[in-house]
């Protein structure tokens, strides 16, 4: 049986014939086929009476029992209860009681793990979706520049700010469902300089500057613009300026004004790791 449509052959059950005439016979079956909503809340049902044994044409239809038609389908309609009626030329009525079904809801629920992350640390986002039977056919995540794989429930991203992560999928049938989750991130307290005076009294030195979060700098490295590595230390302390790079090429040399790109890493007190890029303007 095809899984849109079901068909009901109703036998006579005659509900009344209003003529007495012994020539004039009601109607004794019909054929009706009721096709189901395509999605929850849909209105496309359809309830067509596709032949008719007995009476008298022409035929009228009705479901609300006042508006009467020649017409043998309705369309457009809601899931529910309806009351079909049927009368014949000689005013034979035939009713019958029929549903137009819908199909589950696609329930969505999406979960952040961690609930709160960290500023750049890694974060799952993690999928619920019911009734267990869904076949998902298409998905789409917002803001996509955060998603450059859609096409999958599975997701680990980077948040550096407060996000609101949302998510719509659609099964084999086109029916879709959309949820959203909100993630506050938590801010790490780092400050890294964007520009210093290399051999001044004040603003001598370019290092990271942070919160007790932050146990040390793995690693701080210092390029020039056609890419070739300036300064670089490891392991040290943050919010120690001598540590840091004090404007000086490996020749022991200032380097001349101009910006200047960086990659730093930072190690925090539960031992994750995190990178900070961007750039520092040299001023003399």
């Amino acid at each position: 049986m095809n899984q849109n449509f079901y068909r009901v052959l109703l036998i006579a059950q005659i509900g009344f014939c209003c003529f007495t005439s012994a020539s004039a016979s009601c109607i004794d079956s019909l054929s009706i086929v009721v096709k189901p909503v395509k999605c929850y809340g849909a209105r496309d049902g359809i309830i067509k009476i596709e032949y008719i044994r007995g009476g008298d044409s022409p035929y009228y239809f009705s479901i609300d029992g006042t508006t009467y038609s020649t017409k043998p389908e309705f369309d457009l309609l809601k899931p529910g209860v309806y009351t079909l009626s049927l009368r014949d030329a000689n005013g034979c009525l035939h009713q019958e009681v029929l549903t137009v079904e819908e199909p589950e809801p696609i329930q969505l629920h999406l979960l952040a793990n961690p609930p709160a992350p960290r500023q750049g640390a890694p974060v799952e986002i993690k999928v619920q979706i019911a009734p267990d039977s869904t076949v998902i056919q298409d998905i789409s995540w917002r803001p996509p520049q955060l998603f450059p794989t859609q096409q999958t429930l599975q997701q680990n991203i980077s948040l550096h700010e407060n996000t609101s992560i949302a998510l719509t999928v659609s099964d084999q049938k086109g029916c879709t469902a959309s949820a959203q989750v909100f993630v506050p991130v938590e801010k790490i307290n780092v400050f890294i300089p964007n520009a210093f005076r290399p051999g001044s009294n004040q603003n001598a030195f370019f290092t990271v500057f942070a919160g007790e979060a932050v146990v040390r700098v793995t690693y701080l490295q210092i390029y020039h613009r056609g890419g070739g590595l300036v300064f670089e230390r490891s392991n040290f302390y943050p919010n120690d300026p001598l540590q840091g790079w004090d404007g000086r090429a490996a020749s022991g040399r200032y380097v001349q004004n101009g910006v200047y790109p960086y990659l730093t890493e930072i190690e925090l007190l539960d031992g994750s790791k995190q990178q900070f890029r961007g750039e520092v303007s040299v001023l003399r």
